[in-house]
């Protein structure tokens, strides 16, 4: 019988803050500008810093991840969903 993996199950607070602290030490971003309805075009994040963070993202929280995935999701909120929807994690709506 094989059974099916289990998948992680991820705080939206812990990417958020994960992801405010790389784009203040990256880009010089002020964490308290980083919202979940924030685009990642108003940061200035080019396609090399979204590959980049992709990478950092799986290492980070142990999820494997598309390199484009920055690029196709305007938003941190649209992350979230391509996650969930993908069956990469389990978002869990913390904060």
């Amino acid at each position: 019988m094989t059974s099916t993996p289990t998948r992680p199950k991820l705080r939206t607070t812990a990417i958020k803050a994960w992801l405010a602290g790389h784009l203040h030490d990256v880009l010089g971003i002020p964490t308290e500008q980083i919202t979940a309805d924030a685009t990642f075009e108003t940061f200035g994040l080019d396609s090399v810093d979204g590959v980049v963070m992709a990478s950092e993202l799986e290492t980070a929280f142990g999820i494997e991840v598309d390199p484009a995935l920055f690029l196709r999701n305007p938003t941190l909120e649209a992350v979230f969903q391509e996650l969930q929807d993908e069956g990469i994690a389990d978002i869990e709506h913390d904060g």
